[in-house]
């Protein structure tokens, strides 16, 4: 638990409530970064809970040589039936642990809190030995037709670049 933890609150269609905590897992000694989620027995977030299980990302290879940092995770607000993710996420270098790769926070989303919808990068970031600087900030804002969030940059001193897919 020495990152984010998101806690989510979800009603399911047949009208009963769980709560979902979000953290991150370490996969390897070094790298191996990814998100674990763990589901409450019943609508209280003290309530005991079942055990972490790791999330299913499509189309992300969660044994390669990237890190998915950790998962702000929310309910769609523009869709109640969906869970908005934020990932900040280090693509790794093949054949690395934990080497520097394409960085960037991406979207993904998720009706049932476990398995998740391929990645939309939406801000290329700076990522350095498997790290990535840029990491969302936990919430949503929704004003006048526009989805907002923010990004804090944990070191001033490294601007964001441009991708070269950009």
């Amino acid at each position: 638990f020495d990152n984010k933890v998101s806690a989510v609150r979800r009603v399911d269609p047949d009208g009963s409530a769980h709560w979902l905590l979000y953290a991150r897992a370490n996969l390897k000694k070094a790298g191996g970064r990814f998100v674990q989620v763990a589901k409450s027995v019943h609508d209280d977030l003290h309530a005991p809970y079942e055990p972490f299980q790791l999330i299913n990302l499509e189309g992300y290879d969660r044994d390669g040589p990237g890190n998915v940092y950790f998962i702000a995770a929310t309910n769609n607000p523009l869709d109640s039936d969906t869970i908005i993710g934020l990932v900040p996420i280090n693509e790794g270098s093949s054949g690395t642990g934990n080497g520097a790769g394409e960085s960037y926070i991406a979207i993904t989303f998720s009706c049932d809190g476990v398995n998740w919808s391929k990645v939309t990068i939406l801000v290329w970031s700076t990522g350095l030995e498997g790290r990535t600087y840029d990491h969302p900030v936990d919430g949503l804002l929704y004003e006048d037709g526009k989805l907002i969030f923010m990004v804090h940059n944990n070191v001033p001193h490294i601007a964001p670049q441009s991708s070269p897919h950009a």
